[in-house]
């Protein structure tokens, strides 16, 4: 299970962190690939992580006091909130971990605008 948590923190190409709080958790920007013809989706998280003994938790909301305009690097994507994501794990036995993903977000956009803002970007911003 500690394998597994040390995965599922570690930043990746579609996530950076953007640095830990007084209380223990972190501020990551992230990055959602969407499939074509819709445009990425990026917002900014704050998330805690808690591991016990045979138990972990790694959840994750939207920051509230920082949006992802201010740390974005394109300006075709769209903004998005997550209200709650995250993991529960528990270990079942000797190696095995049963695993929990829970999401619940607003991906936000529209379908044509999406289209339309790829199809009438310059080919240096996609």
């Amino acid at each position: 299970m500690v394998d597994l948590t040390a995965k599922l923190i570690k930043p990746n190409k579609n996530s950076r962190m953007l640095g830990s709080n007084l209380d223990g958790t972190e501020d990551m920007h992230i990055i959602i690939d969407m499939p074509f013809p819709l445009s990425a989706r990026e917002c900014v998280v704050r998330r805690s992580v808690e591991v016990g003994e045979e138990t972990c938790w790694i959840i994750t909301r939207t920051h509230p006091g920082k949006d992802a305009r201010s740390v974005r690097k394109n300006p075709l994507r769209v903004m998005s909130t997550v209200d709650i994501g995250g993991y529960y794990m528990e270990a079942v036995g000797g190696e095995r971990t049963r695993v929990t993903y829970m999401v619940g977000c607003d991906l936000k956009g529209v379908f044509a605008l999406d289209w339309i803002a790829r199809r009438a970007a310059p080919q240096n911003l996609k």
